[in-house]
C-alpha cells in the first residue's frame, strides 16, 4: 500500500493537463512526492520542521494532505495511500456504502462499469476491487489526476487474485478501449460509453456550496439519469435522499442508505443490479452489520406505501432510522415491533411489549416513556425543577419549536450540556395534540 512510485505518478501527470490547483502542483514534484510516500501521516513532523526541508508552499501542500487523510478515516480505510482534495472528500461515498454498491454490480450481468463523474475514484475503487473493469470519467483535470493516482495505489480486496489495479489515464477524445481500470478526463455527457458497459453516476447536487433543490438542475440532470436508465440494462445513480417518490420511474429499485443512524444517500438501480423487484428499500449499516428492509406490496418505485395505523401511546417510543422513513418502510417496522404511530403522519412508533426492544435495536432508537405532559414550557419547567433535572436531550417531530430556545425556557439559567443518562424530552404530537414526552433512552 502507499502512493504509486514517482515514475508512475509522472507518467500519469503527462496524460493530463498540468495541475491547476497550486497545492496539487506542489505535490507533483519528485522530492515532495517521495517524502509523502515515505511519510504518509504527520507523525512527529511539525510545520516548522517541514519548512526547514521544503518551501512554504510545498510544506503547506504536505500538511494539507495529512489533514485530509485524517478527515478521511470514515470514508477510506486506505486514506494514507491516497491523493485527496477537500471537495472530493466531501462528495466521496463511505466505505460500507460503496462496498455494498460494488457487490450489487458484481452480482449483476455487468462486467464493465462506467463511473461517470467519478470524483476521487471512491466508487471506482470499490468496483475494481470487486473484480469489475471500470471506466472512470471526470471532467475536472485535477480531480481526474487524483482518481488515477488513487486507482494506481489500490490493492485488491480479500478474495481477489490480482496484485494491483492497473490504470491508464487518457485525455478526452482518446480511444475508449479499456484495460482493467482506466481514468478519462472527459465530460460524462459526451463520453462514448461502450454498449456492453453498465453506467453508474453521481450527479453534482451542489454549486458553490449551495444545494440544488430541483433534480432537473443536477449535473448530469435527473432527465439525463432517466435517459441512461432507459438505454442500459444495468445501471445505477446516486440521488438526493429527499427526492420525492412520485419522481421515481416505476421500473426502478431505489435504496435509502444509513450508516450508524445517519442517512447518507439514496441510490436508484436497475432491478438487475439491485437484485430486487421494482420498488424501494432501506439499507441500514449498524455496528458493522447490514440490514436490507424492502417495502412490501409495492409493484413500482413511485407507488405509495401502505398506511400505518395510529394507536395509543405505549410504554416505549421508537424513533425509526431515517432510511426507513424516507424509503416508506415504516409499515414493515411497525409489524415487526407490533407497534403503531402515536399520531397520523408523525414517524414515531409506540409499543408495550418489552420483547420488541431487542428487535428494534438495529432499526432505530428506543425510549421508555416516563411521562406525557402538555407542551407548555412553564409546566415542563416545574416538572423538571421538582426532580432536579439540569440537563436534557431534546428531540422534536411535527411541532414548530426551536430546541435551543425551548431548552432555555425549561431549564435553570446556565444549565447546559448532555450526558448519556439524562432525560430525553420528545416534543411531538400524540393523537393530534401537542405533547412533551419525558423519556429515558433504552437503545440507539
Amino acid at each position: 500500500m502507499g502512493l504509486p512510485s514517482w515514475d508512475t505518478a509522472r507518467a500519469l501527470t503527462r496524460s493530463f493537463v498540468p495541475p491547476a490547483t497550486p497545492a496539487l502542483a506542489e505535490l507533483m514534484k519528485e522530492p515532495v512526492w517521495e517524502f509523502l510516500r515515505s511519510q504518509p501521516t504527520k507523525g512527529k513532523f511539525t510545520p516548522e520542521l517541514l519548512r526547514k526541508q521544503f518551501s512554504p508552499a510545498e510544506a503547506s501542500a504536505i500538511l494539507n494532505q495529512w489533514q485530509l487523510r485524517e478527515s478521511a478515516a470514515d470514508k477510506f480505510a486506505d486514506a494514507e495511500s491516497m491523493l485527496l482534495t477537500r471537495t472530493g472528500l466531501e462528495q466521496a461515498t463511505r466505505v460500507e456504502v460503496r462496498a455494498h454498491r460494488a457487490a450489487l454490480f458484481a452480482a449483476s450481468p455487468a462486467k464493465v462499469v462506467a463511473d461517470l463523474g467519478c470524483g476521487l475514484g471512491a466508487d471506482s475503487l470499490a468496483l475494481a476491487q470487486a473484480g469489475l473493469e471500470t471506466l472512470s470519467v471526470e471532467l475536472d483535470p485535477d480531480t481526474a489526476l487524483c482518481a488515477a493516482v488513487n486507482l494506481a495505489s489500490a490493492t485488491p480486496s480479500e478474495g481477489q487474485t490480482s496484485t494491483s489495479v492497473s490504470v491508464s489515464a487518457v485525455k478526452s477524445g482518446s480511444d475508449p478501449r479499456y484495460q482493467r481500470s482506466r481514468v478519462f478526463n472527459a465530460d460524462a455527457l459526451s463520453f462514448d460509453v461502450p454498449s456492453e458497459a453498465a453506467i453508474f453516476c453521481d450527479p453534482a447536487r451542489r454549486i458553490n456550496g449551495r444545494r440544488i433543490m430541483d433534480p432537473y438542475q443536477w449535473i448530469p440532470s435527473f432527465a439525463q439519469v432517466k435517459t441512461w436508465a432507459e438505454e442500459r440494462k444495468c445501471w445505477g445513480a446516486k440521488l438526493s435522499p429527499g427526492i420525492a417518490h412520485e419522481l421515481l420511474a416505476p421500473n426502478w429499485h431505489v435504496q435509502w442508505v444509513s450508516v450508524d443512524g445517519a442517512l447518507v444517500e439514496a441510490a436508484a438501480y436497475a432491478p438487475e443490479v439491485a437484485g430486487l423487484n421494482p420498488g424501494r428499500s432501506a439499507v441500514l449499516f449498524r455496528g458493522g452489520e447490514k440490514l436490507v428492509l424492502e417495502v412490501a406490496n409495492l409493484g413500482r418505485a413511485d407507488e405509495k406505501s401502505e398506511p400505518v395505523p395510529v394507536r395509543d401511546l405505549g410504554q416505549f417510543l421508537f424513533e425509526p432510522d431515517d432510511a426507513i422513513i424516507r424509503s416508506g418502510a415504516l409499515g414493515e417496522v411497525a409489524q415487526r415491533l407490533q407497534s403503531g404511530l402515536i399520531s397520523e403522519s408523525i414517524a414515531y412508533l409506540a409499543f408495550d411489549d418489552s420483547r420488541s426492544v431487542e428487535n428494534a435495536a438495529k432499526l432505530g432508537s428506543t425510549f421508555k416513556v416516563l411521562e406525557c405532559l402538555p407542551l407548555k414550557p412553564k409546566a415542563i419547567k416545574a416538572y423538571l425543577a421538582k426532580r432536579g433535572v439540569s440537563a436534557i436531550e431534546i428531540k422534536k417531530r411535527g411541532v414548530d419549536v426551536s430546541p435551543e430556545v425551548f431548552r432555555k425556557q425549561v431549564l435553570p439559567k446556565g444549565a447546559r450540556g448532555s450526558a448519556a443518562d439524562i432525560p430525553v424530552l420528545v416534543l411531538t404530537r400524540v393523537d393530534g395534540g401537542h405533547r412533551a414526552l419525558v423519556c429515558e433512552r433504552v437503545l440507539g
